[in-house]
C-alpha cells in the first residue's frame, strides 16, 4: 500500500485567506533555551497542518527577507497586505485550512514506499497533486489573464505548498504512522514531526526565523536556489529513510497495539531532529524567495 504524504485540513467552515489577512498578529518574544524533550512535550497538543503554524508562518517569514524589491511590491500588490512581510505570514497556512474549494488532492503525493522516488505518472494522476500544482500556481500569480482573486489564492498556496514538500516525516517511505515516546508521552510520529518538534527552535515563526535567517549563507542561497518540486520530495525521501537509519527507528509490525509497542526516542534523536528541521525550514524559505523572485521570468 502506498504511503501517503497527507497534508491535514480543518473540517469546519474558516475565513479566506483576505479575511486572515485582516487580522492582526501579536509581536514575537524570544524566550529561554529548555530542555529538548520538556519542549517537545510542552507543544504535544499544539494542532497540526502539516509543519503547523509556527513551521508555516517561520518559513514565509525567512522567505520575505530575501525577497527582491519588485518581488515585495508584487507580493503586497496580490494579497492586498502590507508590508510584504506581514502578508506572507497572514497567508501561509491558510492552503491547510481552506476547505471552500474542492481541491483535496493538491495536498497529496501518493508515493509507493518501494518506489525509489516521485514518479508524476504513477504518483500524480492527471497533475492534481502538490508536487505538480507549485509550477501551476506560480504561472497563475503572474497571469495578466488570472483574476485578483485567482492571484491572491495562487501565492497563498504556494507560499503554503513550497514549506510542505520539505517535511520529511510526511515524505514516501517515512513511518508517520509510528508510534514514538517522549518520556512519559506517546503520540504518532508525524504529529510529533507537524508541530511539536518545530518548537523544539522557538515558539514562534519570529522567534524562529530571527534564530535561522541570519545563518543561512550565501553560498548556501545560491546552492539551494534551484531543483523543482519533484527534487525537493525526493530529498525529503532521503532525508526521511537517513534519520530512520540513523535512530533505529522501525515501522511497527501491528497497528492495533502500536500504541503499547511504542519507538522511544532518545534524547540525541531529537538533537538529530531539531537540526533537520532547521535545515528543511532554511531550505523551504530559500526556494519560495526563489520561485518568488523569479515568477515571472
Amino acid at each position: 500500500m502506498a504511503i501517503l504524504i497527507k497534508f491535514a485540513m480543518q473540517n469546519k467552515k474558516l475565513a479566506s485567506h483576505r479575511e486572515l489577512s485582516a487580522m492582526k498578529f501579536g509581536k514575537s518574544a524570544i524566550f529561554p533555551r529548555v530542555a529538548l524533550i520538556a519542549m517537545a512535550l510542552t507543544f504535544l497538543q499544539a494542532p497540526a497542518f502539516a509543519w503547523g503554524e509556527v513551521g508555516h508562518q517561520a518559513v514565509a517569514a525567512m522567505a520575505a527577507r530575501l525577497l527582491n524589491e519588485p518581488t515585495k511590491q508584487m507580493v503586497q500588490s496580490v494579497l492586498k497586505v502590507r508590508p510584504h512581510d506581514m502578508a506572507m505570514r497572514r497567508n501561509a497556512l491558510w492552503a491547510s485550512q481552506n476547505p471552500l474549494r474542492d481541491t483535496p488532492n493538491w495536498h497529496n503525493a501518493s508515493v509507493p514506499p518501494n518506489g525509489g522516488a516521485y514518479d508524476p505518472a504513477r504518483d500524480c494522476p492527471g497533475g492534481s497533486c502538490i508536487v505538480e500544482k507549485v509550477g501551476e500556481l506560480r504561472r497563475t500569480i503572474v497571469d495578466p489573464a488570472a483574476t485578483a482573486d485567482a492571484r491572491s489564492d495562487a501565492m497563498a498556496y504556494l507560499i503554503n505548498f513550497v514549506a510542505d514538500v520539505h517535511i520529511p516525516m510526511n515524505a514516501a517511505g517515512a513511518p508517520g504512522a509510528l508510534w514514538i515516546k517522549i518520556s512519559d508521552k506517546t503520540q504518532k510520529l508525524n504529529l510529533w514531526w507537524d508541530d511539536a518538534f518545530v518548537r523544539l527552535i522557538g515558539d514562534e515563526a519570529l522567534t524562529i526565523s530571527a534564530i535561522l535567517a541570519p545563518k543561512i549563507t550565501a553560498d548556501q542561497t545560491k546552492l539551494w536556489s534551484n531543483g523543482t518540486p519533484a527534487d525537493w520530495t525526493n530529498e525529503s525521501f532521503a532525508v526521511s529513510r537517513e534519520l530512520i537509519a540513523r535512530n533505529n527507528l522501525q515501522l511497527n509490525a501491528q497497528s492495533g497495539s502500536a500504541e503499547a509497542e511504542a519507538v522511544i526516542l532518545t534524547p540525541a534523536a531529537l538533537e538529530d531532529i531539531k537540526t533537520i528541521v532547521a535545515q528543511r525550514l532554511a531550505m523551504a524559505a530559500v526556494r519560495l524567495a526563489w520561485i518568488l523572485n523569479n515568477a515571472g521570468k
